[in-house]
């Protein structure tokens, strides 16, 4: 009588496992192509990417060449950049330029009104002196933030012309304060220690008699341009 069998039973073969290791073996090659193939096609396509990118920036670099400006364009610079500084308008021609000093920046001075005696006394307060640049195009001063301005007081026992000028001198303030007499009378003048436009003077008061600006007291002695 015929029957059926099953190979591998009873003989102790895993014959399953043994075909699933020959169709693995089989498919391994294929699968190989196909990782291969894909890697491949993933450098090209990040390969085109890259290409993309440069080709804008390229483009970008490019467009702007059609604008006429971008040519004509200049920049100029300075060979002591802390000595003159140098900036480009309007169309200047190109070339190599050399500067001559003539005049160095001289520092500014001031001189007040006259008065009749340099030891009577002229008022109690408080005198700042500041250094800056006036603005005439706006009527306006910058303070130079590099110069100290500490406020300087004086007491009205001690507030003849000779005393100010003691008291702005001791304070060291980069002014440097003189009286001078004249056929008018005694004046108090300063000279700032430094030269150029941004180091002009300004001097401030809070008179005691609670007008800074009246002519009256120690705001004789008040200077601002900006001020009519």
């Amino acid at each position: 009588m015929a029957g059926i069998t099953s190979p591998g039973v009873g003989s102790g073969i895993d014959v399953n496992g043994l075909v699933e290791k020959l169709v693995k073996a089989e498919g391994a090659p294929a699968t190989t192509r196909l990782d291969t193939k894909e890697a491949k096609l993933q450098a090209e396509l990040s390969a085109i990417g890259v290409y993309k990118n440069s080709l804008s920036d390229f483009k970008t670099a490019v467009s702007k060449l059609t604008d006429p400006e971008t040519l004509r364009a200049m920049k100029a610079s300075s060979s002591d950049e802390d000595t003159l500084a140098i900036a480009v308008s309007g169309k200047p021609h190109a070339g190599r330029f050399q500067l001559e000093v003539k005049q160095l920046a001289s520092a500014q001075q001031l001189a007040s009104h006259a008065f009749a005696s340099d030891s009577e006394p002229v008022g109690a307060g408080i005198i700042k002196i500041q250094a800056g640049r006036y603005s005439a195009e706006d009527n306006s001063f910058s303070v130079n933030a590099e110069v100290p301005a500490e406020p300087i007081e004086i007491s009205a026992n001690q507030s003849s012309l000779q005393d100010i000028q003691s008291a702005i001198n001791t304070a060291k303030i980069g002014v440097h304060a003189s009286v001078i007499h004249d056929d008018e009378g005694y004046r108090l003048t300063l000279t700032s220690d430094r030269p150029g436009l941004k180091n002009g003077i300004r001097m401030l008061v809070e008179d005691v008699d609670g007008s800074n600006t009246d002519g009256h007291g120690l705001s004789l002695l008040a200077y601002d341009s900006t001020q009519p």
